[in-house]
């Protein structure tokens, strides 16, 4: 899925190499700055959570096909901050999908937990909404989730207001008793904002996060020692990428994570293997050493 000249596309690969996909514009509602995020229960049912900046909306998309030729749309919420970030989690199936979002003009931090498979809206049915962090900060915020189960998500974020990137427990569906705790408190509050990826890789006592240092320059890697991530290992493991790098985290086991990383200092697209939990002595290779601008990344 992707947003390109204010629509949002879905794309079915019709073969392992994706050489004669299916593509279907499922909302033309959205602008150059919509973000997007899916899950897919199972290859015929995916799910989709985007931000339209031509409404201040945030919208749930329920494919009912492979293609997503007829999908279902819901507002889940009508008033959101410019630019808002979004990421959805399906852990508990088709009906309990779970959305994150910053939302409101003064970007409170949001956690949806769909009833429904199409979702709802904050404000009816089908949904409950809670707010995790008020007034987290403006317009550069960040943000990325990873569901063990319905009633055990993390949720890392980066608010520029202070400068953070935090750690959120859920601890139980509706995520109305995290806990948070502050794993850096020096990243930079400019525009260059802290990129954030997550992966618990099925446990919850032993989630990795990677984020984007602006202050530093630098690329980290964090190893939480329990639940809560209040004890941690953190690794930098790039000292020298610049402040507008991005970075996208996999972790197939908890001792074998691999990051995609845009380095903005040496306009490279580089991929680090860790070759232990703590990702202390990862192996780096450069993808491509001429990506030119700030590029995303992505990695599954």
């Amino acid at each position: 899925v992707y947003n390109y000249s204010s629509t949002i596309y879905f794309v079915d690969c019709n073969d392992a190499t994706c050489s004669s996909p299916t593509s279907t514009a499922i909302d033309a509602g959205g602008s150059t700055s919509s973000r997007v995020s899916i899950d897919c229960p199972t290859a015929i049912d995916c799910k989709l959570a985007y931000y339209e900046s031509n409404e201040g909306d945030i919208t749930f998309a329920d494919c009912n096909d492979a293609t997503c030729s007829v999908p279902t749309l819901v507002d889940i919420d009508t008033a959101v901050r410019n630019n808002a970030d979004v990421d959805i989690d399906c852990v508990g199936g088709a009906t309990a999908c779970i959305v994150v979002y910053f939302g409101e003009q003064n970007d409170d931090l949001v956690f949806a937990a769909c009833t429904d498979a199409d979702c709802g809206t904050c404000a009816g049915a089908g949904v409950t909404c809670t707010t995790l962090n008020a007034n987290a900060g403006t317009y550069y915020n960040r943000l990325s989730m990873d569901c063990i189960s319905t009633s055990d998500c993390k949720i890392v974020q980066y608010t520029d207001t202070e400068g953070d990137v935090n750690f959120i427990d859920c601890n139980n569906s509706a995520c109305s008793s995290a806990v948070t705790t502050d794993i850096d408190t020096d990243v930079g509050t400019s525009s260059d904002s802290a990129r954030v990826g997550i992966d618990c890789a099925g446990s919850s006592t032993d989630c990795k996060v990677v984020y984007t240092d602006e202050t530093d320059g630098d690329i980290t890697f964090v190893d939480c020692n329990d639940t809560a991530c209040a004890t941690s290992t953190i690794t930098d493991i790039d000292t020298s990428a610049g402040s507008e790098s991005e970075i996208y985290l996999i972790c197939p086991t908890a001792s074998d994570c691999k990051i995609a990383m845009y380095d903005d200092e040496n306009t490279d697209i580089s991929f680090a293997d860790c070759n232990d939990a703590t990702c202390s002595s990862p192996t780096i290779n450069d993808i491509d050493t001429s990506a030119g601008g700030r590029g995303d990344v992505a990695l599954e």
